[in-house]
């Protein structure tokens, strides 16, 4: 059992093969850009300039990732070349960013979709390249670890808060308000982004360099996983037991049968303690009759229709009008609760086939660099894959296709296969 949640012991080659190795120039280089890209995510995720009056009309997040951007290109351009790191996924997310710019010409609102792609599309697809290019060493990987700290301590406190004061969603009976950020303002999407940050906050954990700090890392896990049961989201559970039951498989080795038989003993207490009517919520995924609000069928049925949709429009219906294409199909004014369907019956076949490409491409390779005997980048390269396993699952119960969740640890794991490119004998 210590196994699970005892501290790294800390394994190195030599110190220039180790994850803190450093390239200087880059790092010297690329400081303000890595700067400007941990502030994104403190605006995006925790929104603090909600509470200015008139800052967030200035579009601050766009500003902040547009100065990450130069800045990086400023360095790039004097190295000669575009990106530090090279692989696959970033072809892929150029040529997912340019099919959803070329669905402008067909989609069923032009405007409408070239609206969304400079809102939501562009981010994601710089976002990934950013952290795909400034995540250099092992210090940026801990320290970008800790913000998803930052943010999962916020938007629990503030999960818990509304729960214990009884803010609930409006006309519903059990399901809280969020947080603050618009990706954190529906429960929904508030247990999927706990449940991505739940592994990279266990890899803050492994490597704080304090006692205080590493079990306050380990308090923010428990506290995270317990917003994730009060949000009352289906697809949040799914996540958050699919996160739990690979890690416990993986961490456990060689003591699987008495942590299984703990969780066993366990399970009634823990049952017990949930908070009533979960048990009946999370039983309605697989029984219709026991979903008060129905809102289990009216998902199917968009899901249904979206399926038509991709067979009778192969092309798409354009960047971000999948809504357009479930009222057409009598769904009303609703979204796909499904991300890959969503990219299908937007940008097509092609699209739904690059999408699933992207997530299976990043999470390809991380395997096998948890063999290396560096501990702390085996340790960072688990996390990652927990990460984006926990978006993989969430994926299929949410429209957030083109939200950050999965562009953050996706270009983590394409920044840790370019550290493991430059430094090959780690694994």
């Amino acid at each position: 059992m210590d196994s699970l949640i005892s501290p790294a012991q800390h394994i190195r080659v030599s110190p220039a093969s180790s994850v803190e190795a450093i390239d200087w120039s880059a790092e010297h280089g690329t400081k303000f850009a890595f700067q400007c890209l941990l502030w994104f995510g403190v605006i995006v995720f925790i929104a603090p300039q909600a509470f200015v009056p008139g800052v967030s009309e200035f579009g601050v997040g766009k500003i902040v990732v547009f100065l990450a951007l130069f800045s990086y290109a400023k360095f790039a351009v004097s190295q000669g070349r575009l990106s530090s790191v090279q692989g696959s996924e970033l072809k892929i997310v150029a040529g997912f960013l340019l099919l959803g710019l070329a669905s402008v010409s067909f989609s069923k609102w032009p405007g409408g979709s070239l609206q969304f792609f400079m809102d939501f599309a562009w981010k994601a697809g710089v976002l990934f390249f950013l952290v795909a290019n400034l995540m250099i060493s092992g210090e940026r990987a801990k320290q970008l670890c800790w913000t998803f700290v930052i943010f999962a301590t916020v938007n629990s406190f503030i999960g818990l808060q509304n729960w214990s004061a009884g803010n609930l969603m409006a006309g519903a009976t059990n399901r809280i308000e969020g947080g603050f950020a618009p990706l954190a303002s529906n429960p929904n999407d508030l247990g999927l982004l706990l449940d991505i940050c739940i592994p990279l906050i266990w890899y803050a954990y492994r490597t704080a360099r304090t006692a205080v700090a590493r079990y306050a890392a380990l308090v923010v896990v428990v506290i995270s996983a317990v917003v994730v049961v009060v949000t009352f989201s289906r697809g949040a559970f799914l996540c958050l037991l699919a996160v739990a039951g690979i890690f416990t498989w993986e961490r456990a080795r060689g003591k699987r049968v008495q942590v299984f038989l703990l969780i066993a003993v366990l399970l009634p207490v823990i049952v017990a303690l949930l908070p009533m009517g979960y048990s009946d919520r999370m039983l309605s995924i697989f029984y219709g009759d026991m979903d008060e609000t129905g809102s289990r069928e009216h998902r199917i049925q968009l899901m249904v229709n979206g399926l038509r949709s991709m067979i009778e429009h192969p092309l798409g219906v354009g960047l971000g009008m999948s809504i357009l294409a479930s009222l057409d199909y009598g769904t009303g004014w609703a979204e796909i609760h499904n991300a890959y369907l969503q990219v299908g019956v937007e940008l097509g076949i092609v699209g739904f086939l690059l999408y699933i490409l992207l997530v299976w491409k990043t999470y390809q390779g991380l395997t096998t660099i948890e063999q290396s005997p560096d501990q702390d980048i085996a340790d960072l390269a688990f996390a990652i894959r927990l990460s984006i396993l926990a978006y993989a699952v969430g994926a299929f119960f949410s429209p957030v296709a083109y939200n950050l969740y999965f562009f953050y640890p996706g270009g983590m794991a394409v920044a840790l296969k370019g550290l493991v490119k430059r430094i090959p004998h780690l694994v």
